[in-house]
C-alpha cells in the first residue's frame, strides 16, 4: 500500500486544470433505477435555487437492475452529471467513500437516491455553508421507518456514545453537507472498515444541526437488510472505540479476583471438615465463567477480524467504468483499486 501523504491531500486544488463546482451532491445507488430520474429532476430543480454551479455524483454499488443504463442515459444527455460504477456490491459506506474522492466541490452534500431525504433541503444546506459552518448535518424529528428499527437505532447510539470518546449524533442521517477541507480529511483516512458517522465526529469540526422529516421511499424498497445494519453496527463499535477490550480485561481481572477468593473459601472449608458435597455450585461457576470467557473472547476477535482486514490491504472497492470523470478524478480511485486495475471509461 502506498504511503499517503496528507499535505497532497490537502491541497487537491493544485492537481485540477478545470474550474470546480461550488456544490457537489454525492448519491449512493444499489438497485435504484426506479428512483435514479426522479431524484435528477428534484435535485436539478433545488440546485437551480442555489444561484451555484454544481455537479452530481452517482455511485452505482454494483446494481443487478437497470440502475447503470439510467446513469449512462442521464450523464450522456446533462454534462453536470457524472457516475462511477462498481464491480459488484461494496456496501454504502464504500460508495459514499468513493463518491467524496471525485467529488470536486467546495462543498459536497451526500444523500440517498430514495428520496427519503428531501432534496429541497439543499438549498438550506449551502446557505449555512456560507454563513461559515464546515458541517451541516441533517437530523431525524421523525421518521416512517418503523417502531422497531427506530428503537433498535436509538439503544445502539446510547450503548456506542457510552462507550466512544466522542459522540455521535444519534439520530443523524447521511444527509450532510461537508466543507472541503472536511472531505479532503475523510479522503485522507486510510481504514477500510469506513464509518463515516464516526469519522466525522473523530474530525471535530463543529457541525450545525438540520431537523427535518423524513420523507417516504419515492419506490422500490430499502436495500439496508438487518445484516447490512449489523455489520455496520460492528464497524462502528469497533472503528470508533477501545473500551470494550479494556472493559473486557477489567471483567477477567475481576473474575480472577472472584476465582481466588472462592478458591480461599473451599481450601479453608476442606481444611476445617465441612467442605459442601454436590456439584451444583461448581456447575454454576464454571458455566458462569465459561460464558463470560466466550464472550470476552468474542470482543477480542471482532477487534482481531478488524486488524485482519486492515492488513490484507484490499481494495474498499472496485470499479468497473465510469461516465463522465476526468482522468485526474479517476486517479484518485485508482489507490482504492490497488494501482493495478485499469478503470474502463465510457
Amino acid at each position: 500500500m502506498p504511503e499517503l501523504n496528507v499535505s497532497e491531500v490537502l491541497r487537491p486544488s493544485d492537481a485540477h486544470t478545470e474550474p470546480r463546482p461550488t456544490l457537489s451532491i454525492v448519491i449512493p445507488c444499489f438497485n435504484e433505477a426506479e428512483n435514479v430520474p426522479a431524484v435528477h429532476r428534484r435535485i436539478a430543480a433545488a440546485a437551480a435555487q442555489c444561484g451555484a454551479s454544481w455537479e452530481l455524483v452517482f455511485v452505482d454499488d454494483g446494481s443487478r437492475d437497470e440502475t447503470r443504463t439510467r446513469l449512462a442515459e442521464l450523464c450522456r444527455h446533462d454534462p453536470r452529471v457524472r457516475a462511477v460504477v462498481f464491480s459488484r456490491n461494496f456496501g454504502h459506506q464504500a460508495a459514499l467513500t468513493a463518491g467524496l474522492m471525485v467529488a470536486r466541490g467546495a462543498a459536497v452534500v451526500t444523500l440517498d437516491a430514495d428520496l427519503q431525504h428531501p432534496p429541497e433541503l439543499i438549498t438550506r444546506f449551502l446557505a449555512l455553508w456560507r454563513e461559515g459552518a464546515k458541517v451541516v448535518q441533517a437530523v431525524r424529528r421523525s421518521t416512517p421507518r418503523g417502531a422497531g428499527k427506530a428503537v433498535t437505532s436509538r439503544v445502539f447510539y446510547a450503548w456506542l456514545n457510552r462507550l466512544t470518546e466522542v459522540p455521535i449524533e444519534p439520530n443523524a442521517a447521511d444527509y450532510r453537507l461537508l466543507d472541503r477541507r472536511v472531505v479532503d480529511y475523510l479522503n485522507a483516512m486510510p481504514e477500510r472498515a469506513r464509518f463515516l458517522r464516526g469519522q466525522l465526529a473523530w474530525l471535530g469540526f463543529p457541525s450545525v444541526r438540520l431537523p427535518y422529516d423524513e420523507d417516504p421511499r419515492h419506490a422500490g424498497t430499502s436495500k439496508y437488510t438487518l445484516a447490512k445494519m449489523l455489520d455496520l453496527a460492528r464497524d462502528g463499535l469497533t472503528t470508533s472505540s477501545l473500551k470494550p477490550l479494556y472493559l473486557s480485561a477489567w471483567l477477567g481481572f475481576a473474575l480472577t479476583l472472584g476465582a481466588l477468593g472462592y478458591g480461599g473459601f473451599g481450601l479453608t472449608a476442606a481444611l476445617l471438615g465441612h467442605a459442601v458435597r454436590g456439584w451444583t455450585s461448581l456447575m454454576l461457576a464454571v458455566l458462569g465463567i465459561g460464558a463470560i470467557e466466550l464472550i470476552v473472547l468474542s470482543i477480542h476477535g471482532l477487534y482481531v477480524a478488524q486488524l485482519h482486514k486492515e492488513m490484507r490491504a484490499r481494495p474498499l472497492f472496485c470499479v468497473a467504468e465510469t461516465y463522465g470523470l476526468s482522468s485526474h478524478d479517476e486517479g484518485a480511485l485508482v489507490p482504492q483499486c490497488g494501482g493495478v486495475i485499469p478503470i474502463p471509461r465510457a
